[in-house]
């Protein structure tokens, strides 16, 4: 958002978060995934599934739905008569004439646009120059993005010329700025100018094709309609060029203007509520149309950084979802929060103090229906007090159904004003978000982060010590599992690592506490279960560490090691410890296990040294390179400080230290290119070695079938016969007695397809002798030799 690119990207297949000042407005995803709704895990499934009716395929996907689309609008299918009925005739024929106008010219010939890849469109002001991007996109998981930039986008218009007309009502002087005062919220509160301006800062602008359905956002197709009250919907779509129609379900009255019915046609400067879309509305773009949106998160965004305009505007909002007339009083109350707080059991014993510490670093968020306060699988470092409002627990999950992606969101139960949610990752009791928390009304919440209560439980050791024990019952479960299938101990029997996960304590840690010292005596092995610390060697950061590594195995194994090196947390960490004596009684009770640590111990050593070596490397390395800047600032450069130019001695010695530095790192660079080419040739080496063997063993493999082949006919049905004499024909043969003649020519005694040897008759004329019999007592010198034996084949 605000970025000054000059690009259009469209999202051919992945998932991304548009967001705006700094909140998620809508989703988009290619391909679409389909939803299945439960309102309790034993309930009955509630499908939403986008089908050929659903308006979010006309405009998340109209690269390939335009001409579709405009079919639909032309031809209505048996759901919409009952609507089409309703529209006024002059109206329809004026929306059919505009729509035809827009697409009467339609693509170059010999292209079909059902046959375009489907993709999300994204920055399409970019792309025109209309002003910087009004959006961020955040990509949920792998995806594939093209990029159509400008410049190419102006050299392929001049084949163009009517659409390069078209697109040339989109400037900026021509397109009208949004007026926020004109909005249904404005009429009912007096909204300062600085809001107004925060809106229109970080409106979202967007361009419909004809044949599109306006879609300000797409949360309806994510949520069911049970928990979604069209009223509730404050996002606002102004329409700034074009025009379009509004259809309606029979019956439906289009508040705040009762005046529009079914058919109508707006044109620029309509107002689209976001009620409409929520009420099954649809919203048809008859031309090119520009549309600047007002999303509810970007209003809820405003109203959280500007409290004066909060305690306007909330309370309104609430009154029209509960009813309440009170809830202005509730709004303005910190110790309704309070004693919200006392009600939970991690702030039931804590003092008056410590409460009005948090109620005073903590952050007033607010959230509109559909928005999620909490992302399931998401990381994050803070907690909230729902203080006004309700919200759903929801628990998604992606299963494979007939060779497509489902993804089930099951709803396990609803929260109310008074419930605290997410104070598990922020204590660091665990380090993702395990469901997704869905507002179903405006809601009211008190953000507070983990920095900032820990900086509180500094300040109250009684309160420390509290939650100390209450995140220690929370990660009690957890310690035994981490050491018993811990890789470390993996060739030890059952029973020992039982042994020890038993008896292993557990110790947490705040953030920037440390856990050993470099060069300390100890007798104990650390094995981090939650969060994050930082190892430094001689006071140098040299590596950090997370859940599952370990440091101090030689310390249980021997009373003569040091630690070597000093581990300090980053964020809380719950820390298990394996003493030397608990190590040692469980070798003693497992006998049979003392040849495995053994050797476990001696293969520790030789990494830790390992370790250890390349961690004093590159601290000499540092401290190389810090010494030269010293010496270098402090030394020959120390009269350059105080003047304005550098003396030629201090000048010539600068210049032959950077060139001394030139010549090492060029000589460093030839090496690893000489090494990088030497790596290049012996694979070019090793890949043509592979060919010429692969096309040799191309060569030789028909000889070798062939060898193959006559071997297991020669060994099935002997050897082969003498090719029988030839008559010649006389002058008057006729024609069968010429093909029985190229019949003798082309006879093989290998072709024939009988499975065993027969001799063939012998001609009535041709005269031969007696056939000595078959032997090794055969003369040589018979009228008759026997066929050759071939050699044998090697295999």
């Amino acid at each position: 958002e605000g970025q000054d690119s000059s690009f259009a990207a469209f999202l051919s297949d992945g998932e991304v978060v548009v967001e705006a000042a700094q909140r998620a407005v809508r989703r988009e995803e290619v391909p679409f995934v389909e939803f299945r709704f439960t309102m309790n895990p034993e309930g009955d499934s509630r499908a939403s599934v986008a089908d050929s009716e659903d308006p979010r395929r006309g405009s998340h996907r109209r690269a390939s739905r335009v001409r579709k689309s405009v079919m639909e609008s032309r031809r209505p299918s048996g759901e919409d008569v009952a609507v089409e009925s309703l529209i006024s005739l002059t109206n329809k024929a004026r929306a059919e004439a505009m729509i035809a106008e827009a697409v009467a010219d339609g693509l170059t010939p010999g292209y079909d646009v059902n046959a375009l890849p489907e993709a999300a469109p994204f920055g399409e002001e970019c792309l025109l120059g209309l002003g910087p991007s009004s959006v961020t996109l955040s990509v949920c998981k792998l995806s594939v993005v093209l990029l159509l930039h400008r410049a190419v986008f102006e050299h392929l218009l001049q084949d163009f010329p009517k659409d390069r007309a078209a697109l040339s009502r989109f400037q900026p002087e021509l397109l009208p700025k949004a007026n926020f005062q004109d909005l249904p919220i404005c009429q009912h509160v007096d909204m300062s100018n600085e809001l107004l301006d925060f809106f229109a800062r970080h409106v979202e602008r967007r361009i419909f094709f004809p044949g599109d359905y306006i879609e300000p956002d797409n949360v309806q197709i994510f949520l069911p309609k049970q928990l979604l009250n069209p009223s509730s919907n404050i996002t606002y779509a102004i329409v700034s060029s074009g025009h379009v129609r509004v259809k309606t379900p029979p019956g439906l009255e289009l508040a705040p203007f009762g005046h529009l019915s079914s058919g109508d046609i707006l044109g620029p400067g309509s107002i689209l509520p976001g009620s409409w879309f929520w009420s099954s509305v649809k919203v048809q773009a008859l031309q090119i149309c520009f549309v600047t949106v007002l999303h509810r998160g970007v209003i809820a965004r405003g109203l959280e950084e500007m409290p004066r305009e909060r305690e306007k505007v909330l309370p309104l909002l609430i009154r029209e979802n509960t009813g309440n007339p009170n809830v202005a009083q509730q709004v303005r109350s910190s110790e309704r929060v309070a004693k919200i707080l006392r009600e939970r059991s991690i702030f039931a014993n804590t003092s008056q103090d410590f409460l009005a510490e948090i109620l005073n670093f903590g952050t007033v968020r607010v959230f509109m229906p559909g928005d999620r306060i909490l992302q399931q699988g998401a990381e994050g470092n803070s907690m909230f007090i729902l203080s006004l409002g309700l919200a759903q627990v929801v628990k998604e999950t992606l299963e494979e159904l007939d060779g497509s992606v489902v993804r089930n969101l099951y709803f396990i139960g609803g929260l109310t004003f008074g419930s605290v949610f997410g104070e598990l990752v922020m204590l660091g009791v665990q380090s993702k978000r395990t469901a997704s928390i869905v507002a179903s009304s405006t809601c009211c919440t008190w953000e507070v982060e983990q920095e900032r209560i820990l900086g509180i439980l500094n300040r109250h050791p009684v309160e420390r010590t509290n939650f100390l024990k209450l995140v220690e019952e929370h990660l009690d479960k957890l310690a035994a599992p981490r050491v018993i299938h811990h890789k470390l101990f993996s060739d030890f029997s059952a029973q020992f690592r039982t042994l020890i996960g038993v008896n292993c304590e557990r110790r947490l840690y705040f953030p920037r506490e440390t856990i050993v010292r470099e060069g300390t005596t100890g007798d104990r092995m650390y094995i981090m279960n939650l969060g994050s610390a930082s190892v430094k060697v001689a006071k140098q950061s040299v590596m950090q560490i997370r859940g599952g590594s370990h440091f101090g195995f030689n310390m249980i194994c021997s009373d003569k090691e040091k630690y070597t090196m000093t581990i300090t947390t980053d964020t809380m960490c719950q820390v298990l410890i394996i003493t030397r004596s608990s190590y040692q009684h469980a070798l003693s009770k497992y006998p049979e296990m003392k040849e495995v640590a053994l050797h476990l111990e001696a293969t520790e050593r030789s990494r830790q040294r390992k370790q250890f070596a390349g961690f004093m490397k590159l601290v000499h390395r540092r401290r190389g390179l810090r010494y030269l800047l010293e010496a270098m600032r402090d030394g020959m450069l120390s009269e350059a400080k105080n003047s304005a130019q550098m003396n030629d001695s201090n000048k010539s010695t600068l210049q032959t230290v950077i060139k001394g530095w030139r010549q090492e790192v060029a000589k460093s660079a030839e090496l690893r290119q000489g090494d990088e080419q030497l790596r290049q040739f012996n694979d070019a080496q090793i890949y043509n070695w592979l060919q010429k063997r692969k096309r040799r063993i191309e060569q030789v493999k028909p000889d070798r079938e062939r060898c193959r082949w006559m071997i297991d006919t020669i060994s099935n049905r002997g050897p082969a016969g003498p090719k029988p004499k030839l008559e010649p024909i006389q002058s008057n043969a006729n024609a069968r007695a010429a093909a029985r003649m190229q019949e003798i020519r082309d006879w093989s005694p290998y072709m024939t397809p009988a499975p065993v040897w027969r001799r063939r008759p012998q001609s009535p004329r041709t005269e031969r002798g007696p056939r000595s019999p078959r032997g090794p007592s055969r003369a040589r010198g018979h009228s008759e030799e026997a066929s050759p034996r071939l050699p044998p084949v090697k295999k």
